[in-house]
């Protein structure tokens, strides 16, 4: 159930907690351009683009991330935005010490400066190869530079323990599909839950290279990451795919674009996968839009409460409310 504007749980005091967030004035002096100055955000994929595919819905994800964030999502490479390949052994390539081959984020970072184009809000690179850090940590699931609003990012280490208690690599579990159907389910969801986790990752990296920085009031995308035991990468999936009042007004000052406009094409993207997360936040969106909506709202003693909502296009969306 959406927690959409609903104040979090203390971790100390309320006073700590709201010094901890960024003001919209602080935001404004952080944010590194001017608003309409920008009008993209662009995604690179760095080694395998096949395998990046199975893995997981990248086109579906960047539908995800221009509805969510209000920019155009322009994909680097092929004819119309071509981009340089960078070849792998010229990043550094070791193993891990659990046996994972991994490339260095900071060499993949300074072969993306060369390509970063500043009319884009942020450049976002996507790896399916395991990273590791210049020094101190065996490996980061990514990297940024925030002086080029550069990030990259690895699906290696997502989800890999949800498949099997041994870390396989993506070729060696799809070798595997063929000869086992339950292996192929896990891999579907797994490949679901990686699409998703990753939509948040890069909306929520996205407003911060933006200059946006994490927010402890409301429940927000922009949550400090869950505490587990352990690191968990996949930690960011706990998250709700939404923004509070706070990181809204700045994500429309970054964007420009009228949040009315923004709410009416959010549903038709996101609720295949959010539907779930956002039943609470719809209704009090789209009450405010009725020239867009027509609301009508059905009690169902035996069942739930649900509101039929009624697109100027006859396309017919019902929200379920508990």
């Amino acid at each position: 159930m959406s927690k959409a504007w609903r104040l979090r749980t203390p971790r100390s005091t309320w006073w700590k907690e709201y010094q901890q967030t960024q003001t919209f004035d602080q935001f404004k002096c952080a944010v590194p351009f001017r608003p309409n100055t920008v009008s993209s955000i662009q995604v690179a994929i760095v080694g395998d683009e096949e395998l990046v595919a199975r893995q997981m819905s990248l086109e579906q994800i960047l539908k995800h991330v221009e509805v969510f964030m209000g920019f155009k999502v322009i994909q680097r490479g092929g004819l119309e935005n071509p981009m340089p390949r960078m070849r792998l052994s010229a990043a550094g390539q070791r193993t891990s010490v659990d046996g994972v081959p991994q490339i260095g984020a900071h060499y993949v970072l300074a072969f993306l400066q060369g390509f970063v184009d500043p009319r884009a809000a942020c450049t976002l690179a996507i790896t399916p190869v395991d990273l590791y850090p210049p020094q101190h940590y065996d490996y980061v699931t990514g990297m940024t530079d925030p002086g080029d609003r550069l990030g990259l990012y690895s699906s290696a280490r997502l989800y890999v323990d949800h498949l099997s208690t041994h870390r396989l690599s993506w070729g060696a579990l799809a070798d595997c599909v063929s000869d086992c159907v339950h292996l192929h389910q896990m891999v579907r969801s797994r490949r679901l839950e990686l699409s998703k986790a990753f939509a948040k990752l890069l909306c929520r990296e996205s407003l911060k290279l933006c200059g946006a920085q994490e927010c402890s009031l409301l429940y927000c995308l922009m949550n400090p990451l869950p505490e587990t035991d352990g690191h968990v990468p996949e930690a960011i999936a706990q998250l709700p795919f939404s923004l509070c009042c706070i990181c809204l007004r700045k994500l429309q000052w970054l964007s420009q674009v009228d949040l009315l406009d923004r709410y009416s094409r959010i549903p038709p993207i996101i609720n295949s996968w959010f539907f779930e997360e956002q039943i609470r936040k719809v209704p009090y969106c789209v009450s405010c839009q009725n020239a867009l909506f027509h609301i009508q709202y059905t009690y169902n003693t035996f069942t739930d409460t649900y509101i039929y909502i009624k697109y100027k296009n006859n396309d017919n969306l019902v929200i379920f409310v508990p």
